[in-house]
């Protein structure tokens, strides 16, 4: 018997859904197929309106809390364990379970009149918040090579975060590619390693998360309801009606969170008590004080490792069985990304306004704790030597601990397996003027 293999469409043409395709299936219509008809974009927005509209009928038809509870999420039974009896005096009940539940029912019920009675425009608004993540520039270099193949991709404006991905998937699926022969590919995994891109990906994230999420949607949209902690049927039901109207005239009928949070904050501010006037001056000004750059590029370098681990084959070439022999000596460059200068530096609050905590890694050969504190200058001048201000002191420890590739702290651990030894080197700073502002080099 003569056995032959072609592929699908070789000998008649291949329908699916109703659409005859001409041309190799497996191929031409990958992007169709994966990303949906218009990109990674149109495949957000079906995934995303499929999702809420599932569970808008599901909550439409038992009720949120009822719902969450059939998905394992019983919150009443959570506040009860937690809360138990709540406060009594004698049979009569003050502040219970109840009166929590109030008000967490009266928020999951705004949260979904305001978001899952119309799915697809909820949808919409998330992909269009998406939309400029993945328009982010990631290359001067335009996406070019998939245009033919794969049906993506732009000659005429260079490559984004969305071409990225889209070829990523590509490089998976093939397997056997090489990214040598794709400039764009390799100059967006270079800025990615080098820093150049992360921050700009930084930045349209913030402005998503603060803006489009928070300060012009949930904050905006939800009403803090003070009322709904003493429901009807509870012992102290005045009192939620009087908070409900007192509410509604201090705040002149705006009750949002936002409006609410940004009003007491100003109110606040003039009177000395804090330094912000708004829910955003607190996040601006923490990111500031304790998010550095080289924890941004090192989530840059993980980008670039993740996007590479899908992408790159080391062993491309016909290496399989072959045996590269060196005979010397070699002196590694000392860098950041192998560990031999300090890397992931980070500062946290010490025990008052006056201290302050750095620490960051190394390999474990490198032992030096050395720090360099100068004030602030538009212009600074290090000495390279470990020198301190007059008054300012400083304890330094190095402490043995493990990482898990490939180590971006920023309160949240690797998630991969592998695990390596390193140095962690602690700087504990106190004796800083109050106020003022300080640089340092580590």
């Amino acid at each position: 018997m003569k056995v032959e293999s072609k592929d699908v469409d070789c000998v008649l043409p291949v329908t699916v859904n109703g659409e005859t395709y001409a041309t190799p299936y497996r191929i031409k219509s990958l992007g169709d197929s994966f990303f949906g008809e218009g990109g990674l974009s149109a495949t957000a927005l079906n995934v995303l309106g499929g999702m809420l509209g599932d569970y808008s009928e599901k909550f439409a038809k038992d009720g949120v809390l009822e719902t969450l509870k059939g998905m394992g999420l019983d919150i009443e039974g959570l506040i009860k364990g937690f809360f138990g009896d709540g406060l009594k005096i004698g049979d009569t009940e003050l502040f219970t379970t109840k009166n929590l539940m109030g008000f967490i029912e009266d928020l999951l019920n705004q949260i979904y009149e305001n978001y899952l009675t119309d799915p697809d425009a909820t949808a919409q608004y998330l992909v269009n918040s998406i939309n400029k993540l993945l328009n982010v520039q990631v290359s001067d270099l335009p996406n070019t090579r998939f245009i033919d193949e794969y049906g993506f991709g732009d000659r005429t404006k260079p490559g984004t975060f969305e071409d990225l991905l889209e070829c990523i998937v590509v490089y998976k699926y093939e397997g056997k590619l090489h990214m040598k022969d794709d400039p764009f590919m390799m100059d967006a995994i270079d800025q990615l390693n080098n820093g150049d891109t992360i921050f700009d990906i930084f930045d349209v994230l913030v402005d998503i998360v603060s803006n489009d999420l928070l300060q012009d949607k949930i904050l905006k949209d939800l009403d803090l309801n003070l009322g709904a902690f003493f429901p009807e049927g509870t012992t102290l039901e005045c009192v939620g009606k009087i908070l409900t109207v007192t509410m509604m005239v201090l705040f002149l009928g705006d009750t949002s969170y936002l409006n609410v949070s940004n009003k007491i904050l100003e109110a606040a501010n003039k009177l000395g008590v804090v330094d912000f006037k708004s829910l955003w001056g607190i996040a601006e000004y923490y990111m500031g004080e304790y998010l550095t750059d080289t924890q941004l590029e090192g989530i840059g370098q993980t980008l670039a490792n993740v996007a590479c681990e899908f992408a790159y084959d080391d062993n491309y070439i016909e290496d399989v069985n072959t045996t590269i022999v060196y005979d010397g000596k070699v002196t590694p460059a000392a860098t950041r990304e192998n560990y031999r200068l300090p890397t992931i530096v980070s500062t946290t609050l010490g025990a008052d306004q006056t201290s302050r905590n750095v620490s960051w890694y190394t390999k474990t050969s490198v032992k030096g704790t050395d720090i360099e504190i100068i004030p602030y200058s538009e212009n600074p001048v290090f000495t390279g030597r470990n020198i301190v201000p007059y008054g300012v002191k400083v304890n330094t420890k190095t402490v043995r601990t493990e990482r898990e590739y490939p180590g971006v702290d920023l309160g949240v651990l690797g998630f991969m397996d592998y695990k390596f030894p390193m140095n962690r080197h602690i700087v504990e700073v106190s004796g800083l003027e109050k106020g003022k502002k300080y640089l340092y080099r580590v």
